[in-house]
């Protein structure tokens, strides 16, 4: 997806529906900075599912404070 088309969603709106609960208790974690980062996976606009590292960044956004995820394509 295109960086305007991914910015502002929340991750339970694009992600698969089997995979939600999984999701949200990772964010939990990432939030309260109780792990640092996550190896998972996802998946492009064709639906092929690719390997990914994700860790996280406290910020501001629209001041609010959200959570910046980097997410990095990997091999495993």
């Amino acid at each position: 997806m295109d960086k305007e088309e991914i910015i502002g969603k929340n991750i339970l709106n694009i992600a698969p529906k089997e995979l939600h609960h999984e999701i949200s208790e990772n964010f939990k974690k990432l939030a309260h900075k109780e792990i640092s980062g996550v190896k998972s996976f996802s998946w492009n606009k064709n639906g092929t599912k690719i390997p990914v590292q994700i860790k996280q960044s406290i910020i501001n956004y629209n001041l609010q404070p959200a959570l910046l995820l980097h997410v990095r394509k990997t091999e495993d």
